[in-house]
């Protein structure tokens, strides 16, 4: 993975989608800053956290097998292809 590349991480059934910003190396692992984009869900899930715990624990650096690298074409492709199956129209999707 590299610095631009797409990833996509499930945290706790949340899907989250995002871009690569840094990388780098620490203990042998890959570790990335990503910029997540329309996070709302996790922000939310991690506010909860804070007033419940008292701590911050949003995460700003993830291990390389934290995410996983997402090919958006064909991401892009196969959701349009179950968009279709399931009879929507573009009204319907946007």
């Amino acid at each position: 993975m590299n610095v631009k590349d797409v990833v996509f991480q499930d945290y706790q059934g949340i899907r989250r989608y995002g871009v690569i910003r840094k990388k780098s190396i620490l203990d042998g692992w890959a570790r990335y800053e990503v910029d997540w984009v329309d996070d709302n869900k996790y922000e939310q899930a991690m506010k909860c956290i804070e007033d419940l715990r008292g701590v911050d624990h949003t995460r700003h650096v993830y291990r390389i097998d934290e995410l996983q690298l997402v090919d958006v074409e064909k991401e892009f492709t196969t959701l349009w292809r179950c968009r279709s199956l399931a009879g929507l129209n573009s009204g319907d999707f946007f």
